[in-house]
């Protein structure tokens, strides 16, 4: 929540110019990007790894969803916020 140019962080608030949760200086990142996302199948693999993927941050009584944030009580929710007493929501 919050990053800005981060690429398989897992957990980061507030964070820009990460790679796997190490900081980089600006050039340096871009770098290391360019190079991590050129190789495609590295890249499915290493995401595959992380532990928070589809995390549903703030949010209580979530089930059968990812990325719902600041909501209650939400089944099969996708990239959702501020809902309550949802279901089967996409993108709202």
């Amino acid at each position: 929540m919050g990053c800005h140019e981060c690429v398989l962080c897992d957990n980061l608030k507030n964070q820009k110019y990460c790679i796997r949760n190490k900081k980089y200086p600006k050039e340096e990142y871009f770098d290391l990007k360019n190079t991590i996302l050129a190789n495609k199948e590295d890249y499915e693999k290493n995401y595959s790894a992380l532990t928070s993927i589809g995390q549903n941050l703030g949010s209580k009584n979530v089930s059968d969803s990812n990325f719902v944030l600041n909501s209650e009580d939400v089944h099969q929710g996708m990239y959702s916020f501020n809902l309550k007493n949802a279901k089967n929501t996409l993108i709202v």
